[in-house]
């Protein structure tokens, strides 16, 4: 590092650093006696005679001064009288590399961003603090600290830090902020289409919306991406004012008895063509503005049925829940296939009518069976007493039993 740098040039080098060494880093040469400057040569060239090293470990123990003082991690005076006097020096040749090394240590080590300018260097951010992130994207320091603990990136401590303090990687929190932008909260779609939280499921289980993930603890599993196209899909249908007999999204869910997800696919498919979006108001766009037929609707619907029993209607039938008809389906006692769901081309399993009927005619729950018979509990435990076990039996599913086992 010496070697690259002019004799004097040098000296002013070693001198400040020995300096800060050995009178702290307010050391000003003006103020200091021959024998303290000649004192923080000697310093000082223990330092700087290690070269890039020896200045790295210098600066990584004013790093650490600075997260133990610096309450909200400021710059503005990093590294001292060593950045003032490299500052002072940034037009001279003599010192370019030095100061580079500096800048990029700095922005290595600290939430520095090409917006400070560090020694007159704009270099690439690598860090983002709570503060530099909230500034940078217009995000709430408290959206920010969610979005890392979501993601189990929050760092340890960090409810006690001040949000200059709390630093992540830039390239992680900005990876993170992105996939954030393009998830929609599912109260929004929720609001804007006038629907419950079963039937925006609905319609993300039918591919009409796409999913982030399956996590639905988050309150923005849902695309942004996807619900635009959608809407854009719905607000290019006709205009007009609908004719005497149409009735609005909402009501002929209930006349026709199928869902949101399953008549908007075929709409546009262009199953059902009798469709217009009322233009006599100026209220905001909702399922409620989106006028159908219903007797079109309902034809539609027979004409597209499915290949077998899904598991909705499976579960009403056997009056019991999704989880159980899952559990069933896997362990094979309710046997099932795979084949092209005709509302939405995608594939889907289903039970076939006479499974069903075998299932039906096989087994039991345990909650059919002790209807009659006294309580569920003390049902079960005559049962074992005469040595009839369960033949499906998993926490938090119903319990199965074999009919021809049963005692009448």
């Amino acid at each position: 590092m010496l070697e690259e740098m002019s004799p004097p040039a040098a000296l002013l080098l070693t001198e400040v650093i020995g300096g800060m060494e050995l009178f702290g880093d307010r050391y000003k040469r003006s103020y200091a006696s021959d024998e303290d400057r000649q004192a923080a040569v000697v310093a000082g060239f223990e330092i700087t005679s290690r070269g890039y090293e020896g200045l790295r470990q210098f600066l990584a123990k004013r790093d650490e001064n600075h997260w133990r003082v610096s309450r909200r991690g400021h710059f503005k005076n990093l590294y001292g009288r060593l950045q003032e006097f490299l500052s002072s020096r940034i037009d001279d040749d003599g010192y370019r590399n030095v100061i580079r090394f500096v800048a990029e240590h700095a922005i290595s080590t600290h939430a520095l961003g090409p917006e400070d300018a560090f020694l007159g260097f704009a270099l690439t951010r690598k860090l983002h603090s709570i503060r530099t992130a909230e500034v940078s994207h217009g995000i709430h320091r408290m959206t920010l600290r969610s979005i890392l603990a979501s993601a189990g990136l929050l760092p340890a401590g960090a409810g006690d830090k001040a949000d200059g303090r709390v630093v992540v990687a830039a390239d992680i929190l900005e990876a993170l902020i992105a996939d954030w932008r393009d998830r929609l909260p599912a109260e929004e779609a929720k609001a804007r289409f006038g629907i419950s939280s079963a039937a925006l499921d609905d319609i993300a289980r039918r591919g009409l919306l796409l999913e982030k993930d399956q996590d639905k603890r988050r309150r923005s599993h849902l695309t942004k991406a996807s619900y635009l196209e959608l809407l854009r899909q719905l607000e290019c249908l006709p205009r007009g004012e609908p004719d005497a007999g149409m009735r609005n999204l909402r009501d002929v869910t209930r006349i026709a008895s199928r869902s949101y997800g399953e008549i908007i696919n075929l709409m546009l498919d262009g199953a059902i063509t009798k469709v217009v979006v009322d233009a006599r108001h100026d209220e905001k766009f909702g399922f409620d503005r989106i006028f159908l037929d219903p007797l079109e609707v309902k034809l539609a619907t027979q004409t597209a049925m499915p290949p077998g029993v899904n598991f909705q209607c499976v579960e009403r039938m056997l009056g019991t829940t999704t989880k159980t008809v899952k559990r069933l389906a896997a362990t094979g006692l309710l046997k099932t296939f795979q084949a092209e769901n005709p509302s939405h081309r995608k594939p889907q399993r289903y039970v076939a009518p006479s499974a069903l009927e075998e299932f039906q005619n096989t087994y039991i729950s345990l909650w059919e069976y002790a209807k009659g018979r006294g309580q569920v509990a003390i049902v079960k435990a005559r049962l074992k007493a005469a040595g009839v076990m369960p033949t499906f039996e998993e926490p938090g599913t119903a319990t199965y039993y074999r009919r021809a086992a049963l005692p009448d």
